[in-house]
């Protein structure tokens, strides 16, 4: 029964039945009174005429689904920073189908549905182009996951476990694919099957992050009517460089909060890219472009990673600063082309 002080508010609700934990052995079944405000949800009972209570934040909230009746089984995905992710699953089962109802509606509201909507395929595409958001049903595709395995602290490989765990835990499958050698994730985005999945996610710094741009940039799609587009499908980030320029403005710092991001992440949005063509080589950046005494720090800093790691961009500008010398060249500022998009 709905509490009366929470009648006006559309976001709160306190509900009585009945609540049993389905992922544990011989687990028991309470009475108790489930009470919904702004996204969080908590659920009281008593054992043993002791008061026992479980909260749920928003960001927690997984999945609310009627499965017979007035019986909800909701679905908690918590995890604190730095630790493993684990997920609960109750069954809730309420006095009418109308609140049970009311409890799924409140649910979703909180997770905001996670976004994982299949793109159309090139037979349902344009002339124009696949246009943002023309998503067909969830088709449940899996993740492709490139990672990195030498960024940063070389901790690639043990923040793909963790987050691939999320993932799968919240039922998403996850393809992974492993670099080992600069410029091949972006070799291995131009050749793969895009339409067999649902996203990328990139474990990996900005240079990792953008070779898997560039990528999926020069991914084609061919249309039913013959024109040829840029493959587009989401992109998420967790960061596992050494610093991450990229992330800090599109997702969280942290791996495990970044996984969460991007699992609920409903608003897919657009971003701005550079295209820059030297001679016959074209490459995409999202955050930046760097030419002169920048590239070149750069371009030494990777062959200081084993001996200095995460302070091999200091070492590098110490030792280019130190032996300056000029770059010519000209840069051409081409101004873009609204009518045409190539991402």
């Amino acid at each position: 029964m709905q509490d009366p002080s929470m009648a006006s508010d559309p976001t709160s609700a306190v509900f009585k039945g009945t609540v049993q934990r389905l992922d544990v052995v011989f687990a028991l079944k309470h009475e108790c009174e489930l009470r919904a405000k702004n996204g969080r949800f908590s659920i009281h009972w008593y054992l043993l005429n002791v008061p026992q209570s479980r909260s749920f934040a928003r960001k927690e909230v997984l999945k609310g689904t009627v499965v017979g009746g007035t019986k909800v089984e909701m679905r908690f995905l918590t995890m604190q920073t730095g630790e493993r992710a684990e997920l609960k699953r109750y069954h809730f089962e309420a006095k009418t189908e109308e609140e049970a109802a009311r409890l799924v509606s409140l649910l979703s509201d909180a997770c905001e549905a996670a976004a994982f909507i299949a793109r159309p395929s090139p037979s349902t595409t344009s002339e124009a182009g696949p246009e943002p958001g023309s998503n067909q049903p969830n088709q449940r595709l899996p993740l492709l996951c490139v990672v990195n395995p030498m960024s940063g602290r070389k901790q690639g490989m043990a923040v793909m476990k963790q987050v691939c765990t999320i993932f799968q835990l919240a039922g998403i499958g996850v393809q992974v694919k492993v670099t080992d050698r600069r410029g091949h994730a972006k070799e291995m985005l131009m050749e793969a099957d895009l339409d067999t999945v649902m996203g990328v996610v990139v474990v990996g710094g900005d240079g990792t992050t953008n070779e898997v741009i560039s990528g999926v940039l020069e991914n084609r799609v061919v249309t039913e009517n013959g024109g040829v587009w840029p493959t587009r499908l989401p992109l998420g980030v967790i960061p596992c460089g050494t610093d991450g320029s990229l992330p800090k403005f599109v997702t969280k710092m942290d791996p495990l909060d970044a996984a969460h991001v991007i699992l609920r992440s409903n608003n897919v949005r657009q971003m701005d890219l550079l295209r820059v063509q030297v001679g016959d080589d074209v490459s995409y950046s999202a955050c930046g472009v760097g030419w002169g005494l920048p590239g070149q720090i750069a371009l030494d800093s990777e062959g200081m990673r084993d001996k200095f790691g995460v302070y091999r961009y200091t070492a590098s500008t110490i030792s280019r600063v130190a032996s300056l010398k000029p770059v010519k060249g000209t840069v051409k500022i081409v101004p873009a082309n609204h009518n045409q998009q190539v991402a």
